[in-house]
């Protein structure tokens, strides 16, 4: 499978974050009960706990926030912007103050 523009691939049914440098590689992975193996040619390259999708049929994700958090402190609607006196501090001035005395 390839790992797509947002950094991640599914698998039966479950989304899976990998690291951002992986975009566009192909990968092979080997499914265990309670995890998944990721290759690239005869390098293993990590290792991601398994996901199932739903009883229901609804997908599933596997979602490791380090592999994406960089692009998440990009946008706006990112929780630390909205805390750091972004869209929350403009509206609730408390939170900016919270998250000062936290800081200090």
């Amino acid at each position: 499978m390839t790992v797509t523009s947002s950094g991640g691939f599914t698998l039966r049914k479950v989304f899976y974050t990998v690291p951002s440098r992986l975009i566009g590689h192909r990968l092979r992975a080997r499914l265990y009960d309670d995890r998944l193996d990721l290759f690239i040619g005869g390098t293993r390259l990590m290792t991601l706990p398994r996901g199932r999708a739903g009883m229901n049929g609804k997908h599933g994700h596997v979602v490791d926030y380090r592999h994406v958090i960089h692009s998440l402190r990009r946008k706006r609607e990112c929780p630390e912007f909205r805390v750091r006196g972004g869209l929350m501090g403009r509206k609730f001035p408390y939170y900016g103050k919270t998250q000062s005395t936290l800081d200090s």
